[in-house]
């Protein structure tokens, strides 16, 4: 019961924030990462990540350290693969999740999304003991939006 009431308060602090009225002066790449800190600081991640599906990244905020990027983008463009060979072996179309959990009940989630008309995979490193997938899904469609948005104003 008081996880449930934490994480409602969790989701209420992160509700708070109105794309809109984000400072314009930011870069998409800004905004994205100011959502992804958010969660970050609320202790539901440990460090989160976003690329292209070449591996470009397009936002991180990992502020420990914790995972050397270079292996996040190997790890990466390896789901993306197992992505389409799930699609090409089981006929399984529009792979949304791929969850890795150690023993000790860490998790790294790998989430594809779409982004700037392709889909861009969504990583984040979860602590044990922590929920994560209702403010991801709000980090989801908050970072669909921005990209929304900025592609509209091109």
């Amino acid at each position: 019961m008081e996880e449930r009431s934490k994480m409602e308060s969790d989701i209420s602090i992160f509700k708070k924030t109105n794309l809109q009225e984000s400072d314009n002066s930011q870069s998409l790449q800004e905004k994205i990462e100011e959502q992804m800190k958010k969660i970050v600081d609320l202790g539901n991640y440990e460090s989160v990540f976003l690329f292209d599906q070449e591996g470009l990244q397009l936002a991180q905020y990992a502020p420990r350290g914790i995972v050397e990027q270079v292996r996040v983008i190997e790890i990466s463009l390896m789901i993306m693969e197992l992505n389409k060979t799930v699609r090409d072996l089981a006929g399984i179309t529009d792979l949304k999740e791929v969850i890795v959990e150690g023993e000790d009940g860490k998790r790294i989630i790998f989430r594809f999304i779409p982004f700037y008309g392709q889909t861009a995979i969504f990583v984040a490193v979860i602590p044990r003991h922590k929920s994560y997938r209702s403010l991801t899904n709000r980090l989801q469609r908050a970072i669909i939006k921005l990209g929304s948005n900025a592609e509209a104003s091109f």
